[in-house]
């Protein structure tokens, strides 16, 4: 099994996970919105899965280099916190948190799983900076990006 089913595989186990967690810890346990989020995490692998297997190949077709991945970029990547912040503050969509969840839920776990190998690092999630980053810069990005979801977590879960 290479890097990316293994990838799959973690995120599907979380989708589960997640969703009985927000059923679980809801208030109200309100099935409606335990479905939604459910529905979003799925989405939200859906739509990392399908990037890397269908519209990367067609990113290339059209003269983007070969091998990118748009939702694994530093730019979408960076994106993602202000939109979490946004869906954490005022959306309140079980919809949209559990496709954003699963969105940053499976880049983190694609980062820790390629982390030592930084060539292949800054392929995937740095092709658009021009200098390679080192070990120590990898692993504080990965740290803050995993700081940033274990807040999320908690204020998803517990708060």
């Amino acid at each position: 099994m290479n890097k990316a089913q293994s990838s799959l595989g973690i995120q599907i186990l979380l989708v589960l996970l997640f969703s009985g967690l927000f059923y679980f810890f809801s208030a109200d346990q309100a099935l409606l919105e335990s479905l939604l989020f459910f529905v979003g995490s799925c989405l939200g692998v859906a739509l990392l899965y399908l990037d890397e297997q269908y519209f990367s190949s067609r990113y290339a077709a059209e003269g983007v280099e070969h091998g990118v991945v748009i939702t694994r970029s530093i730019l979408f990547v960076l994106t993602l916190v202000p939109l979490g912040i946004f869906l954490l503050t005022s959306s309140g969509s079980a919809l949209g948190f559990g496709l954003f969840m699963m969105i940053l839920t499976g880049i983190f776990v694609e980062m820790v799983l390629i982390r030592k190998d930084t060539t292949r690092f800054h392929l995937r999630f740095l092709s658009q900076l021009k200098k390679p980053w080192n070990q120590q810069q990898v692993l504080t990005y990965i740290s803050g990006l995993g700081f940033f979801w274990l807040y999320l977590l908690v204020r998803l879960f517990i708060l």
